[in-house]
């Protein structure tokens, strides 16, 4: 899940985007799950401001909370292969519209989250073949006592 910034981003100055995560898997590949977090923040220039207006970058944000992911089935080769479902809820450290002041009273509340739920799925669009099943292939302990029965036969 890739940043997205809370506004629209200088064409000639630019912004600087982070996203950390600290994902969780279990073995058998089938949950996911962890901590994000994501902040961005926007270069302006004088120029991106009118005359006499303050100068201040009001547009910085901060975005923190879990994510969970769970894959039904895991088929490689499959036209129809891991169906994932997932949530990401974030929770608003610092974005000048979600304050809920007395200064800002049409803000909403940081304890009102964004929440991204979402459905994901791979597939092949041409049949894998599989692969054809190995010889067992001897351990060496095998291997040494087959050579050394051939060894006491031949003698």
């Amino acid at each position: 899940i890739m940043p997205s910034p809370p506004s629209s981003i200088p064409l000639t100055s630019g912004a600087f985007l982070n996203l950390g995560v600290h994902p969780y898997q279990t073995p058998n590949k089938r949950f996911v799950g962890g901590a994000r977090y994501t902040q961005s923040f926007m270069f302006y220039e004088q120029r991106h401001f009118q005359s006499g207006e303050v100068q201040e970058n009001l547009n910085n944000m901060h975005r923190v909370g879990p994510f969970a992911g769970y894959t039904f089935k895991i088929d490689d080769g499959a036209s129809f292969n891991n169906p994932t479902v997932f949530i990401l809820i974030q929770w608003w450290l610092q974005n000048r519209n979600r304050t809920g002041t007395a200064s800002n009273p049409d803000g909403i509340s940081q304890a009102l989250p964004l929440i991204g739920a979402g459905f994901q799925m791979t597939g092949d669009f041409l049949p894998v073949p599989k692969p054809a099943p190995r010889a067992e292939v001897p351990t060496l302990d095998e291997a040494l006592r087959s050579g050394l029965a051939t060894a006491d036969a031949s003698n």
